[in-house]
């Protein structure tokens, strides 16, 4: 009696415990569910992997840069990530903001621009990719150099009026190009006369097709024949000279006063010779000859 009871115990519990399973089951899809993710270290390579690299390493002043940028999604979704750039100083970004929806698992490349302005070693730039549920950020280093010690062209300079008066202005002018690009210009300028101009503008050249245009203007106090002396320096330490003549009279040239005649003749001068009255010579009368007193 005591065993039948014990085998049909066992039977109950062993329902009881199943029904007990089943019932969890049941409350267990039932209820809602959280997607949860954990924020991951900045550039990890288990988490939100980023990377920034440059195409060359170092670039000179006016040149492009390129930055490439390399974004990985390690989540089971498609996610959209914000990135920001923080550049330097010395480089100028063509943008430093923007979007990008990457697939679940997948890795997406980016490029950002921008344009190298100043001297500068170790320059560092920096990205940073966000998200909801995660962050990453990526460094760059690199160096811009000085350009070349390229010399700039100048052409012939030209002086307006190249006669003047003492005490009225003239002006000098003449164009200018540049291989390197980017570079800024200081003309220096001496007249001939003892004194000298510096003008300081910066003057860039847009192009080779459209030449910069240096023009000074000096006013000469002393006559004579003056060189005109125009140096062009540009940032790299290149140089360009060219000269011109101009001639300063003591009044102005249309206003020279007339020529006098002398009122004495010269010492070597002599009276002139008095002129003789040409005399007449009487005209020769023919002798008539007497009329016949017949007739024949």
């Amino acid at each position: 009696m005591n065993k039948t009871r014990k085998k049909w115990s066992t039977g109950v519990l062993s329902a009881t415990a199943t029904m007990a399973v089943l019932l969890a089951v049941v409350v267990s899809t039932t209820a809602p569910v959280v997607m949860t993710a954990t924020p991951v270290a900045a550039g990890s390579a288990a988490g939100l992997g980023v990377t920034m690299t440059t195409d060359k390493a170092s670039y000179t002043v006016g040149d492009t840069i390129t930055f490439t940028v390399t974004v990985t999604n390690p989540f089971a979704e498609a996610t959209t990530f914000t990135w920001t750039d923080t550049p330097p100083a010395g480089i100028t970004m063509a943008t430093t903001s923007g979007t990008l929806t990457i697939p679940a698992n997948e890795t997406t490349t980016f490029t950002i621009t921008a344009t190298a302005n100043t001297v500068g070693n170790g320059l560092t730039n920096q990205v940073t990719v966000t998200c909801l549920n995660g962050i990453g950020s990526a460094t760059a280093t690199f160096a811009i150099v000085a350009p070349a010690n390229t010399s700039p062209t100048l052409s012939a300079l030209t002086v307006t009026p190249q006669t003047v008066a003492i005490n009225n202005p003239v002006t000098a002018t003449a164009t200018f190009t540049d291989p390197g690009v980017g570079q800024t210009h200081t003309m220096t300028w001496n007249w001939g006369d003892g004194t000298s101009t510096t003008t300081s503008a910066v003057t860039t050249e847009c192009s080779s097709t459209t030449p910069g245009m240096v023009s000074a203007t000096h006013t000469y106090t002393t006559a004579g024949t003056h060189k005109v002396t125009c140096t062009v320096t540009n940032s790299a330490g290149g140089t360009a000279t060219q000269t011109a003549s101009v001639t300063v009279t003591a009044t102005q040239p249309w206003k020279q006063p007339p020529t006098t005649p002398p009122t004495t003749p010269p010492a070597k001068c002599h009276p002139p010779e008095k002129q003789q009255p040409e005399k007449q010579q009487p005209e020769k009368q023919q002798p008539s000859k007497p009329k016949a007193p017949w007739k024949c």
